[in-house]
């Protein structure tokens, strides 16, 4: 098997079998009656970044969500992610083919746990980790923070009825403001 991390003594004692750790590594199929040293995947995975929206930034969705930095360097696999959504977990099964995730690839209940209706206005604390086949997990990532607002609206576009033309002072121009309401 695989042998990464701190190597712990076993102590076997006349023993024939197979002895696997939890990630069904073989550690051999016959000892002898001695002392045997083997290595044990004790190694945490790596701390997984949250990104594609700023850290206490305002969103009108969640969309842009991307969550990298998965698997693990020589360990015996990954076999689950934690996303907590303001204090609440949720289980992300491994499914990461290309060492992220966005937002459109989360379970559906998750996505919905992270939908604003129209109108609406939620803030948002997101941090994940992720824990391998052997029961090692990763540092939890840091929070990402962040508020989605339906309500926002943006300017799309500034027009008036003497566009390109030379105002003397004191002249009255109209000005027309157009905006969506992102919804």
């Amino acid at each position: 098997g695989n042998s990464t991390g701190t190597s712990k003594s076993l102590k076997v004692t006349g023993v024939s079998g197979t002895i696997q750790d939890i990630a069904k590594n073989d550690l051999s199929s016959s000892l002898p009656s001695h002392d045997f040293e083997c290595g044990i995947d004790t190694a945490a995975p790596k701390k997984l970044t949250i990104g594609g929206i700023t850290n206490g930034g305002t969103v009108t969705s969640c969309e842009n969500l991307v969550i990298s930095g998965f698997g693990e360097t020589g360990g015996s696999g990954i076999f689950d992610y934690t996303i907590s959504i303001n204090g609440r977990n949720a289980t992300i099964p491994d499914s990461v083919s290309d060492g992220k995730l966005t937002f459109s690839d989360l379970p559906q209940n998750i996505k919905t746990d992270l939908t604003v209706g129209a109108g609406s206005k939620q803030s948002f604390a997101i941090s994940v980790y992720q824990t391998d086949i052997a029961g090692n997990s990763s540092p939890v990532s840091d929070t990402l923070e962040f508020t989605v607002d339906t309500n926002k609206t943006r300017l799309l576009a500034v027009k008036s009825s003497k566009s390109n033309e030379t105002c003397t002072t004191g002249a009255v121009i109209d000005i027309t403001l157009e905006f969506s309401r992102s919804t």
